[in-house]
This record gives C-alpha cells, structure tokens and sequence, in this order.
C-alpha cells in the first residue's frame, strides 16, 4: 500500500512512500485530512462522563397554597343565592364590581365554575360575565 503525499509548496515531494521518516516536511506545506469525527468522537465523549445524567429526584411540592384566593368564599355563598335576591345584587355591585344590569351574566359566569380552579376568581368571573352578556345580548 503507497501512501502519496502531495505538497503545494514543494512540488518535489510528490511521490510515494512506505515509510514517513524518510520524508522531509516543512511546517504547514502538507495539509492532512483527519477523517470524520477526527474533532472530538462519541467514543471519548462517553468516557468522560460514562452514560447520561440522570438528575437526582425532587421532592414534589404543590405549586398551588392550600389557602384558597381571596374572594373564593364569597362566590360560594354568592352561589347559592337566587339570581334576583337583594344579596345577590350586593354581591355583583360590590364585590364583583360590575353593573345590576349584568347579574344574569354574573350568575350565568359562576355557574360555569371556570373560578373555583383559577388563581384571581373574581377576575375569571368578570371576564366570564362579559363574555355572557355579549351572548345574551345585554349591554
């Protein structure tokens, strides 16, 4: 098997050789080819760190507070008052902050429950009322 240099700079080096240390190479006149995966192989990227890593395990915490959000108890009771009751009418001027006019709308919005999972259950409630009374054609 010949293995064949060639050199741009020293033409006079072309031919062919069993044996590199009869060669004379001067410094960056050969170019050499080191193959693919000559940088850095999976081989010694597997060595160095002998498999994949595998993260220590986490104690699981709830991200959610046992307590429940502010405003939570009131649309409970809220809930269980009759849509035209004079309580139920305190309830969406004060509390929920929205116009009498809009009470079926508020009483439609918590009767659909999106508030008991969500973290600002009266903002839930008022987007949910607008969304109903566009439905319902009130405003």
């Amino acid at each position: 098997m010949d293995l064949v240099l060639r050199s741009r700079s020293y033409p006079q080096l072309e031919s062919n050789f069993f044996d590199l240390s009869e060669a004379v190479f001067a410094e960056g006149s050969l170019s050499v080819y080191q193959g693919k995966g000559a940088r850095r192989g999976k081989a010694e990227r597997l060595v160095n760190h002998r498999g994949p890593m595998i993260p220590p395990q986490k104690n699981y915490e709830p991200t959610r507070s046992a307590q429940k959000p502010s405003g939570y108890a009131e649309i409970e009771t809220a809930s269980q008052l009759a849509q035209g009751a004079p309580e139920f009418l305190h309830f969406v001027r004060e509390v929920v902050k929205m116009p009498e006019a809009l009470a079926p709308a508020v009483a439609e919005a918590i009767r659909q429950q999106k508030w008991k999972i969500a973290p600002n259950p009266l903002g839930t409630i008022r987007t949910a009322a607008h969304q109903e009374a566009r439905r319902m054609g009130i405003q």
